[in-house]
């Protein structure tokens, strides 16, 4: 248990740290080659154009901190291809804006590749076809709401921490510790984010994040 308690510390230190550490660099270069969000007066009502590749630094100090912490002989490789092909949409989307049905149909391609290595319901109460169809509707949906509330400073990060303690409470008292390891370490990313994010943003998700 004491080996278990001090990996998942270190893994939230090390999110922790280099998420503060990589987002700086992040703005600096968006701010440079003018990948920015800039204010319309409408629904964009911030003051000065924010850099908005937050989502690539998430993504990388979320990869570093699996590297060097996480088990990677299990099935979270293919979370990760798929949170890699999410952030890719996004990041498309955020350059030269995708239509919503172009959007929906990448994101339904990750949430196949996710249902067919078992990430689904397995429930006794309903059919199989039952508990995957509920599985990949609820991911969807997710997906989807991440990305819709992200139109507010914090908001969508807030929403994402404070999902991520719930989880990990979870994950803890069923035992579930690699669960629990993948989102201590999630969880130290968004904090880091958050300090940047938080009103005035200095950084967004962009797509790319919120995906």
């Amino acid at each position: 248990m004491y080996f278990i308690v001090l990996r998942h510390f270190f893994a939230f230190i090390f999110s922790l740290l280099f998420s503060l550490y990589l987002i700086p660099g992040i703005i600096k270069t968006a701010l440079k080659f003018n990948i920015v969000d800039s204010p319309d007066g409408k629904l964009k009502t911030h003051k000065k154009p924010t850099p908005y590749l937050g989502g690539g630094a998430i993504f990388i100090a979320f990869i570093l901190t699996l590297t060097l912490t996480y088990p990677l002989e299990n099935n979270v490789l293919w979370i990760v291809l798929g949170m890699a092909i999410l952030m890719f949409i996004g990041l498309v989307d955020d350059f030269n804006v995708l239509k919503p049905h172009q959007k929906f149909l990448g994101q339904f391609i990750v949430v196949i590749g996710f249902l067919k290595n078992g990430f689904s319901l397995k429930t006794t109460f309903f059919s199989d076809w039952f508990n995957i169809f509920i599985s990949g509707f609820w991911m969807l949906s997710v997906i989807n709401a991440i990305n819709l509330i992200d139109v507010m400073d914090g908001l969508a990060t807030t929403i994402a921490i404070t999902s991520c303690i719930t989880f990990l409470i979870i994950a803890f008292v069923l035992r579930q510790y690699l669960i629990s390891l993948f989102l201590i370490t999630m969880l130290g990313v968004l904090i880091g984010f958050f300090y940047y994010n938080k009103p005035p943003a200095k950084i967004y998700l962009g797509d790319a994040g919120s995906l």
